[in-house]
């Protein structure tokens, strides 16, 4: 699939810390950074960029799970063993399950997870990823990608087409409560 939107770089996502779930598939990205602050990202989808080469440390270490299909940097040589080794909670990655995880391991042992709200909000899809109608409600917040869909201070008759807005992270829309 060519891309069918514009982002052609990861950035300003410093300011949503707790982001859990990014999307951002079919666009021109071709390098993976500015995710380290991410904390808790659990869930990546960077399927159908420009993807050419990867390196794992810019990967945060709490994904779960990771698509990277349609991208080249996936022909690389060991690239699989590379993000397993990398990413010790992957449970899945390019759709494809992970084996011998840290959590996997914690399941078999019985022992108790301390990431069990992460459990109750991540569950492994069966399919993978889409950017298709409503992907955007799964995902939370259109302010994660950094834009707003213009609301009711908008004059309805510039309302048809959903305009949307550039935000920064001092927005106060961001901020209130």
């Amino acid at each position: 699939l060519p891309p069918q939107n514009q982002i052609e770089k990861i950035e300003n996502l410093s300011c949503f810390p707790n982001l859990r779930f990014l999307s951002l598939a079919g666009n021109r990205i071709r390098r993976v950074e500015n995710l380290q602050p991410l904390q808790h990202l659990s869930v990546l989808d960077l399927s159908h960029n420009r993807i050419q080469t990867l390196e794992p440390a810019e990967l945060p270490r709490s994904l779960r799970l990771l698509d990277l299909t349609g991208n080249e940097c996936t022909h690389q040589q060991g690239y699989s063993g590379l993000v397993v080794a990398a990413l010790p909670h992957l449970l899945q990655l390019d759709a494809q399950p992970v084996h011998g995880t840290v959590d996997e391991e914690e399941e078999e042992g019985g022992s108790c997870s301390s990431e069990d709200e992460d459990d109750e909000v991540l569950s492994v899809p069966s399919s993978p990823f889409t950017a298709g109608k409503g992907a955007q409600a799964e995902a939370g917040h259109g302010a994660c990608l950094g834009v707003k869909q213009a609301g009711p201070s908008v004059p309805r008759a510039h309302r048809g087409g959903r305009k949307l807005h550039p935000i920064s992270c001092n927005s106060p829309s961001l901020h209130s409560t």
